[in-house]
């Protein structure tokens, strides 16, 4: 039923409790392939300023994203096929396409993430992923 899932995580505890549904997933032998997404937040700003600190800042960015993937890894079974991805851009709009472009037959993530602030005056990205996703969307939480 749901043999492609995409699992957007982002260190919180909403998305260690999406993890968790998604090993219930795995359990029930529907899974063939889980991709673990995280949208890492890039660093805007004048870039011929300080490019240096530019980069240095969006390496740290990237390497937060791995090691969250990687610890959301960890977590799941490994009876499937697991696929990690860190992407820079917009969250919701990061998690659409990447569900869109891998055929993903299910959407999983938690229901707030580590910028609660943002989501009050911008949506949140769980609000945003719901409106755009290209398939059903499963929200966890904590």
């Amino acid at each position: 039923m749901y043999e492609n899932i995409l699992l957007a995580v982002d260190g919180s505890e909403q998305s260690k409790a999406a993890a968790r549904a998604a090993a219930d997933f795995i359990k029930l032998g529907v899974v063939k392939k889980i991709i673990i997404l995280n949208s890492a937040n890039y660093f805007v700003g004048s870039y011929e300023m300080i490019p240096m600190r530019y980069e240095e800042l969006n390496m740290i960015a990237k390497e937060l994203g791995q090691k969250i993937v990687a610890e959301i890894s960890e977590m799941l079974d490994d009876t499937v096929e697991i696929e990690e991805k860190v992407i820079f851009g917009d969250a919701a709009l990061t998690i659409c396409e990447t569900a869109k472009d891998n055929n993903s037959d299910l959407i999983i993530m938690g229901s707030r993430g580590m910028n609660q602030v943002k989501g009050l005056f911008l949506g949140s990205v769980s609000t945003r992923v719901l409106q755009f996703a290209p398939c059903p969307v499963l929200i966890v939480k904590k």
